[in-house]
């Protein structure tokens, strides 16, 4: 018999990883991830709070491993064999890609893919597990993927960090290093290279911080090197700082505005029942759920056992109850909300997904029998996740899509009549949710997307599926949200939907090319994607730090007029800076100039274009109340 090659411990740890200790990396990495967020976070070149990179890279995981829990969950129910090493990464590849957030997340999810692609290549590896040589090839592998996914690779970004890891795993290799040397060797050029990003990112530089993506992918890498050595959780948080204070202050100060990270220890109550579970098994399970948490109860007998354990790993608990039989019933919920529920009401508790209870998550709040994972310009067909056979797909949540479009079509297929089919499809991103009903006015059905909620692939391929049309064109509002929609458009061919991404990278070029579609004419994204490209957009948001910008130093509370991507106005009134910004995009030939209103910026752009009277004579001025939090004005001229 094959000896298991998580049981090889050689002297520095594990000799090769097998399939639970591969999950159980992923299931650390993401603890790490969400209790690191917040200062990835705050990894921002803009001093103004919009930084989401942690919480994209941390939701990409979570919501990708829920999805991996699912399947796990109903082979167990369907007594089928338990994933081994290839499927079970295959799965894992195919749901952090459904799930993937921004830039970031896009950039995970390939690592993902490399991971289970190399895998894949190597026929007797659920026998062999994965030793050093196969991981280099893992990260290799990662690293060409991700970059082909990225149409304009970027140094000094997680690319880099990528590329230096892999590159550093191969020479251990090739010097003869074992597992534990490859991670090791990994995890220590990672974070060299990350230090080095801002020698090759002016941006980077002017904020005094590493590039936030490869700071997240350093996380990932040494949740990797503990799984390895053998380090468990409560020895990584020693610190309270899960990869070391003197790692995580080298990434410095950013100016960002960071989520307040939520220390609740531990974060989710897991319950589950088994039946035909011996006196030995439930043994077995009390001793393994006590490893990872709290509140430990297998109660019952033989015929059927009631488990309950608090733990901040909710996938290992489901995972130690399939070690030892077949649960069913399984509730996750975070403890938070059950605090929150208590206070309100004074008794009860609510049940929800796993990430219930963090900021910044817009997937609906559903049992684990429910939860699916919905959540540079990437090159859509680069981006690959290994085909799943056996294996049930993930259910696709979506949120914020139109509702009164849904219960239209559900009404008139109860009442026995197909929806009426359009040529054409609008999903629109949208960032400001008091142009919800605007948008959904000119037929789009449209995605609830922000800072910290941003879309994600399975989200826009659901609601794309929603439209019923042919062909369906996607307004971005962001770049962030152009990423997804890149992802996006690998899924939607697998499923026969011809997904057409406009040129939006603001709401308000989205808004433009909405009001030129022809819902019964396919070929008028064409039309679509001049009038977006013809809008030149900028946004005044307000400085939360201190910082050095192209436009010159900042401090708290001064107003930043943002416009491709750059500062390029500082001021200490955020009336003056707008106008300032205005008056420059408005150039010659300005036909229309559009302002829309921020949460914190009532009545501003009335008063800009007041104080731009003369300038705006013969011009066409809307002011639209959008409510969008983050960025107190956005202008666009046409």
């Amino acid at each position: 018999m094959t000896e298991n090659p998580v049981t090889r411990r050689a002297p520095a740890g594990l000799a090769a990883l097998d399939a639970a200790a591969l999950r159980r990396w992923m299931f650390r990495a993401r603890e790490d991830l969400g209790r690191h967020r917040g200062a990835i976070d705050a990894l921002n070149v803009y001093p103004v709070p919009d930084g989401d990179t942690g919480t994209n890279l941390h939701l990409t995981l979570d919501v990708g491993l829920r999805g991996f829990v699912e399947t796990l969950v109903a082979r167990a129910r369907e007594r089928d064999e338990v994933l081994g090493i290839v499927d079970g990464t295959a799965v894992m590849a195919r749901a952090t890609l459904y799930a993937a957030r921004g830039n970031s997340g896009v950039i995970l999810s390939q690592l993902v893919a490399g991971l289970a692609g190399a895998v894949a290549a190597v026929p007797d590896v659920e026998e062999t597990g994965i030793d050093g040589a196969l991981m280099a090839s893992i990260l290799e592998e990662a690293d060409v993927r991700a970059r082909r996914a990225v149409a304009q690779p970027v140094e000094g970004t997680i690319l880099t960090v990528m590329r230096g890891a892999a590159q550093a795993a191969r020479v251990a290799v090739e010097a003869g290093a074992d597992l534990a040397g490859v991670v090791a060797a990994a995890c220590d050029a990672a974070r060299v290279v990350l230090a080095a990003t801002p020698t090759q990112l002016a941006a980077l530089a002017r904020a005094g911080v590493v590039d936030a993506g490869g700071a997240g992918l350093v996380v990932v890498l040494d949740a990797l090197r503990a799984q390895v050595e053998g380090v468990g959780g409560a020895e990584r948080r020693g610190d309270g700082d899960g990869i070391g204070h003197a790692d995580r202050s080298s990434w410095g100060a950013g100016p960002g505005s960071p989520h307040a990270p939520v220390h609740t220890s531990p974060a989710y109550e897991v319950m589950f029942l088994l039946d035909g579970v011996d006196d030995d098994g439930a043994l077995r399970l009390r001793t393994r759920l006590s490893e990872i948490g709290d509140s430990v109860l297998v109660a019952g007998d033989v015929g059927l056992r009631t488990v309950h354990v608090h733990t901040d790993e909710p996938g290992l608990a489901v995972e130690a109850g399939v070690d030892v039989g077949r649960p069913y019933g399984v509730r996750i919920a975070t403890l938070t909300e059950i605090d929150a529920a208590c206070h309100a009401v004074g008794v009860g508790a609510v049940t929800a997904s796993p990430d219930g209870g963090e900021a910044g998550d817009g997937s609906p709040r559903t049992g684990l029998g429910t939860v699916s994972p919905d959540d540079g310009v990437v090159a859509a067909d680069a981006l690959t996740a290994p085909p799943v056979t056996g294996t049930s797909e993930p259910t696709v949540a979506m949120e914020g899509t139109d509702a009164s479009a849904a219960t239209e079509a559900t009404d008139a297929t109860d009442a026995g009549e197909a929806p009426a089919r359009r040529a054409l499809g609008v999903v629109a991103c949208v960032q400001a949710p008091r142009l919800v009903p605007l948008f959904e006015d000119h037929g789009a059905v449209v995605l609830a997307d922000a800072p910290g909620r941003r879309v994600s692939p399975s989200q826009l391929v659901e609601a794309a599926r929603s439209t019923t049309a042919g062909r369906v064109a996607v307004l971005p509002d962001d770049g962030d949200a152009v990423l997804a929609a890149s992802a996006a458009v690998t899924i939607a061919q697998e499923e026969g939907i011809d997904l057409v991404i406009v040129p939006a990278a603001h709401l308000l070029q989205g808004l433009a090319a909405l009001a030129v579609a022809d819902l019964d004419d396919a070929s008028s994204i064409e039309g679509m994607a001049s009038a977006a490209t013809a809008v030149r957009c900028g946004f005044v948001a307000t400085a939360t730090s201190a910082a050095t910008t192209d436009a010159g130093p900042c401090t708290p509370g001064d107003a930043l007029g943002v416009t491709d991507g750059r500062v390029t106005h500082v001021g200490g009134r955020t009336r003056t800076v707008a106008a300032a910004l205005l008056r420059d995009l408005l150039g010659d030939g300005a036909e229309i100039v559009t302002i829309v209103d921020g949460a914190q910026g009532a009545g501003l752009g009335a008063a800009v274009a007041a104080d731009l009277a003369e300038e705006l004579d013969g011009v066409e001025v809307t002011l639209l109340d959008g409510g969008q939090a983050v960025y107190d004005v956005l202008i666009g001229v046409e």
